[in-house]
């Protein structure tokens, strides 16, 4: 039995084709906002979920060490820890970064630019609606 493996566009331009074992084809992993078996939908996320291992992915935001404006709206199911944006001066993760996370039922935002971590935290969710 002859299957289609991965070619250059199978999954669009920006999708990621991985052939499967025993020559049973290919899958596409899909690039933000495309969708199907050749990444080949559209796909508009309004209000994303995700579960303990699910996550975006964005490219580097460029010069976030110098200015950054970010607007963000979340509304967790729980308070436990877990991490709401991440963004590194390089793809590595080595080096300037910035964070949004969910510490000890609290929002932590830290950064680094080069002279050390500086961390800002709210007050606990259990407040936010007094």
């Amino acid at each position: 039995m002859h299957c289609i493996l991965c070619l250059t566009g199978a999954c669009g331009e920006r999708g990621l084709c991985y052939d499967l074992p025993d020559n049973r084809g290919y899958r596409c992993v899909c690039p933000v906002g495309l969708t199907g078996s050749r990444c080949e939908t559209g796909l508009s996320i309004v209000t994303p979920s995700f579960n303990r291992t699910s996550f975006i992915a964005y490219p580097t935001i460029p010069a976030a060490n110098e200015e950054v404006q970010i607007s963000m709206m979340f509304k967790p199911r729980k308070t436990t820890d877990g991490l709401l944006m991440y963004n590194a001066f390089s793809s590595d993760g080595v080096g300037d970064y910035i964070s949004l996370s969910i510490k000890d039922e609290r929002v932590e935002f830290r950064f680094d630019s080069g002279s050390g971590i500086v961390l800002d935290e709210s007050i606990q969710f259990d407040r936010f609606n007094d």
